[in-house]
């Protein structure tokens, strides 16, 4: 046996023992990469499980104390969630029609920019159901006024729909005008319940959010937008900040008009700001300062309105008001 034939299979059992070496930790590396990236999914299906909203509705307005922003009306009451349309597919919506003047859910997105929006008398009742907003309800058989709607990004197959943005957080508005008399806020009726409902088509039922006071609910929603890192936190903020500075409402400088001898005329002006309402029209009067033994006077005549305050339905104008030009209006 020559001399390199002894040395090769020397050199080779190395060779080979770094090979299987080898082999070991790349299947090792290969193994922990998994279970890392195994790590990683648990952990966004997680995240995604953890998503806004926790809980329905954690925020009640009703233009009262530190909610007193952005011009509210005092006969109206908003609830608000905020939906994160990016972990989960869809929003399920079902509530039951309140005995009031108007009712409203509309979506806006991470900033407060109304993106669509559903009043009563367009939602379609459920299947069986009626909807008391509209005249054909009147000479129905008694039925149950429910109704379903869907948020998200995409449409399914439901009668009502609302889209959000393609991008970012989003905000469900629910808002009650005027309730019948004797009845609560909610016009008679529950809050409507949220079913988050996930790419698989897992769904998960939202408990209602336990009641807090307007600043704290508001600083908590902020504090959960900003840990899942969304711009939603944004419009909470905004609330937050104005929930801390007091009652105060949206002031420009048209409204910041030195006291006038005379009020100057109302005149049309957009209604900007956060989770502003298309539907809402907004005439103002500025320079009006309070003194002493000094009055205002407003001279006008009423639209014709229907007077549901006392039971009546939405398409019965009220008595001498005429025929009906708008739902509800408010000095």
């Amino acid at each position: 046996m020559s001399e390199s034939s002894m040395i090769r299979p020397a050199a080779a059992r190395p060779i080979r023992a770094r090979g299987r070496f080898a082999l070991r930790c790349g299947a090792l590396v290969r193994v922990t990469m998994l279970a890392a990236a195994i790590a990683l999914c648990g952990g966004r299906a997680a995240r995604a499980a953890d998503a806004p909203p926790q809980c329905a509705w954690p925020i009640e307005v009703d233009g009262s104390g530190p909610s007193n922003l952005a011009y509210p009306d005092p006969n109206a009451a908003y609830w608000v969630t905020p939906f994160d349309p990016g972990a989960w597919s869809k929003l399920i919506v079902r509530g039951r029609f309140p005995s009031a003047r108007l009712m409203e859910l509309a979506a806006f997105d991470a900033r407060g920019t109304q993106i669509s929006g559903l009043i009563d008398l367009h939602i379609a009742p459920d299947k069986g159901g009626l909807n008391p907003f509209r005249p054909d309800s009147a000479s129905a058989k008694p039925a149950a006024h429910n109704y379903t709607v869907t948020v998200g990004r995409k449409r399914d197959n439901s009668h009502n729909y609302l889209g959000v943005a393609k991008n970012g957080f989003a905000w469900l508005v629910y808002r009650v005008y005027t309730p019948n008399r004797a009845i609560d806020r909610k016009g008679g009726v529950p809050l409507p319940t949220l079913t988050l409902v996930a790419a698989d088509g897992r769904a998960k039922p939202l408990a209602a959010c336990r009641g807090q006071r307007y600043p704290e609910a508001i600083a908590q929603t902020a504090r959960m937008l900003r840990a899942f890192g969304d711009p939603g936190a944004v419009a909470a903020d905004y609330l937050a900040n104005a929930a801390s500075s007091g009652p105060a409402p949206s002031a420009t400088a048209e409204d910041s008009l030195a006291c006038a001898d005379a009020p100057p005329a109302f005149h049309a002006r957009r209604l900007g700001g956060l989770f502003r309402y298309d539907a809402v029209k907004l005439l103002a009067s500025g320079g009006i300062c309070p003194a002493r033994d000094r009055i205002v006077v407003v001279r006008g005549k009423a639209p014709g309105f229907p007077d549901t305050f006392p039971g009546a339905p939405v398409w019965k104008p009220a008595p001498r008001a005429g025929a009906i030009a708008m739902r509800y209006w408010s000095l």
